[in-house]
C-alpha cells in the first residue's frame, strides 16, 4: 500500500512533517489524515512567522504613532503553535511547548482506538476587581 502523498498547499516544513510521520505509521485514516493536514499547515505557519520575526526582530516600531509594540506575527506564531500542539496531540505525537524543533515522528494511534477526546481550548483567569 503505498503512503498518501501530502496536500499540494502545504510548504516544505509541512510537506516533511507530513512524509515523517505518513513513513512511521501505516494505515492512517481520513480522520487521522484531517488531523495531520492541520498539524502540517499550522507547522508551515509556525516556521513563516518564526522567519519573519527573525527578519524584523520581536519588538518592532510602526511608522505612523512611534510606540514600540510586540510583532503582529507572534501573536499568529503562537496561534499557530497552539493549534499544531493540539493536532499532533489528538494523533499521539507530542510536542513541546514554543520547541524550536519538532521531536521526532512517533506512532498514532489510530482514530477508532483513541479514549474520547478532552477538550481542547484555553481557559482564562478572571482579573480581579481593581487589578491592572
Amino acid at each position: 500500500m503505498t503512503a498518501p502523498a501530502a496536500p499540494d498547499h502545504l510548504g516544505r516544513p509541512g510537506k516533511k512533517l507530513w512524509d515523517e510521520v505518513v513513513e512511521e505509521n501505516e494505515g492512517l485514516g481520513p480522520e487521522d489524515l484531517a488531523l495531520l493536514t492541520i498539524a502540517c499547515e499550522a507547522w508551515d505557519t509556525v516556521e513563516k512567522m518564526r522567519r519573519r520575526i527573525a527578519k524584523d526582530g520581536l519588538i518592532i516600531t510602526p511608522p505612523p504613532h512611534g510606540r514600540p509594540q510586540v510583532h503582529p506575527a507572534e501573536e499568529v506564531r503562537k496561534s499557530a503553535q497552539i493549534r499544531l500542539q493540539s493536532a499532533l496531540k489528538q494523533l499521539a505525537l507530542g510536542v513541546e511547548p514554543d520547541a524550536p524543533t519538532l521531536p521526532p515522528p512517533g506512532r498514532v494511534v489510530p482514530a477508532s482506538r483513541r479514549p474520547g477526546r478532552p477538550h481542547v481550548g484555553t481557559q482564562r483567569t478572571p482579573r480581579r476587581k481593581g487589578a491592572t
